[in-house]
């Protein structure tokens, strides 16, 4: 039960009025349970989306449409950049559009019919392709991408002021999350168990998911979730936002923090395969291991969400780095061909799967709070472009990262000769950055600034300044 008291806040000019003081328990301004899900639907098809992007259609084309390994490669870096450019971009100018339908809404609309056009081109592209397909509508899938997602986030960060609100919405956009990338990896397996179609069906499978559901998710988001009525003030100088969100001790903390979980988050996604199927020699079962591992980050949400609220969410983010530091450490002793040891081991290391992407966007509404309250000033959009930005940052240098290191060792997954000591290598390689990268994280939340405490304190002045 909320509990609310009353303090005296006061301002030049103006007369001592009675503020409440609205705890971590505060129901104010709260988001209803049907309408945190409604707001949480369009992150399956849009997550959804991303695991091909980055398990089947970069292979689909250099090998089935005959590109090759250096174009695809190149075209899909350079989408990236111009992916890690764009968003910071728009974010900054999208707290600042004055549309007609909202703020957000109208930009998930948007973005829509441009990645449902872009996902078909690219999955059922027509015979004969070449490089400027692949390129133009990669570009056009990324820009989509950035209108969508950035919306979606910025709308869940603005929808409640509420401390656990946060952490629910943003833990419900992330079991969306994961229920999305889990079913688009058991679509090819089923499609291929039913029609003789190889890589061609593959892809058409998973691309009539993410086309068919988008519109409608999106449609029940925009007619069912109000948006919050905008800031009176936003900043009009993109060089200032940028001061004011490196000045946040927070928000650098937690930068570096979402570096090093993009980090964790990309070592795991690169060599979970190689891992499974050579050093534990479970071969075609490695791809099941990859789905009970997502399985236990779904089924594990609702704890982290729990666990936020009751305990705080930057302690709760350093104890998910704790426990991925017991989960890596397992790797270590997990014996080779028993596929039932590998299940408990992969159910393990799961369980915080969801935690280490939720937690940082659930705290960052909070330290959008803390920079309005010193700045006078409100920037959801291009905060969430800025942390998006470094995750996306550290996915990508995860890969660079890890596969060197197999080569370092000596392991080379197209020879049918790598040495014991390459193979057992892989372990090492894949337990010993998650451990680093978790220990650094524990590190930046070890004390972290913005605790609840300190949230319930600026929400109360916020409201002050706002009756005032």
């Amino acid at each position: 039960m909320a509990t609310h008291d009353t303090q005296k806040a006061s301002s030049a000019g103006t007369t001592s009025i009675d503020v409440p003081i609205i705890n971590a328990d505060r129901k104010e301004g709260a988001i209803s349970l049907s309408q945190a899900l409604a707001l949480s639907l369009p992150a399956m098809p849009l997550f959804a989306l991303m695991m091909p992007i980055v398990v089947y259609l970069p292979a689909f084309y250099a090998e089935d449409m005959g590109l090759g390994l250096a174009v695809v490669g190149t075209l899909f870096m350079a989408a990236r950049l111009w992916d890690m450019v764009t968003d910071p971009l728009f974010g900054f100018w999208a707290d600042r559009a004055k549309l007609p339908f909202g703020r957000r809404r109208p930009w998930l609309v948007i973005g829509t019919p441009l990645l449902m056009l872009s996902t078909y081109m690219l999955f059922i592209p027509p015979e004969g392709v070449g490089a400027f397909h692949l390129g133009f509508w990669l570009f056009v899938l990324y820009i989509g991408w950035t209108l969508s997602i950035l919306s979606l986030f910025a709308w869940a960060s603005e929808s409640s002021p509420n401390y656990h609100d946060r952490s629910r919405v943003m833990g419900m956009i992330q079991a969306a999350n994961i229920t999305g990338s889990v079913f688009v990896l058991v679509l090819p397996v089923i499609a291929d168990q039913i029609w003789e179609g190889g890589a061609a069906l593959r892809m058409s499978s998973m691309a009539w998911f993410i086309v068919l559901l988008l519109p409608l998710f999106v449609a029940i988001t925009v007619t069912k979730v109000p948006e919050a009525p905008p800031p009176e003030s936003t900043e009009e100088n993109i060089f200032r936002v940028l001061k004011t969100m490196w000045r946040n001790a927070s928000f650098r903390r937690l930068v570096g923090a979402d570096l090093m979980a993009g980090l964790i988050i990309g070592i795991n996604g690169s060599l979970v395969l190689f891992f499974a199927a050579h050093t534990l020699k479970l071969g075609p079962q490695a791809s099941i291991l990859l789905l009970i591992n997502f399985a236990a980050g779904l089924a594990a949400i609702p704890f982290w969400i729990w666990a936020a609220g009751r305990y705080g969410k930057d302690k709760m983010f350093a104890l998910q780095a704790a426990y991925q530091i017991f989960g890596a450490s397992f790797f270590l002793w997990l014996p080779a061909n028993s596929f039932g040891l590998a299940v408990v081991g992969y159910l393990l290391v799961g369980f915080n799967l969801g935690a280490i992407q939720f937690l940082p966007r659930a705290i960052l509404s909070d330290i959008i709070d803390e920079a309005e309250l010193e700045t006078g000033k409100r920037n959801e959009a291009a905060f969430f472009a800025l942390l998006t930005t470094t995750l996306k940052g550290g996915l990508a240098l995860a890969v660079g990262l890890s596969f060197y290191s197999l080569a370092a060792i000596g392991f080379d997954p197209r020879s049918a000769t790598n040495t014991p000591e390459a193979i057992e290598g892989i372990r090492y390689v894949t337990a010993g950055y998650q451990v680093l990268f978790s220990l650094v994280i524990i590190g930046l939340m070890w004390r972290f600034p913005l605790s609840q405490e300190r949230h319930s304190e600026i929400r109360v002045q916020l409201d002050a300044r706002a009756t005032s």
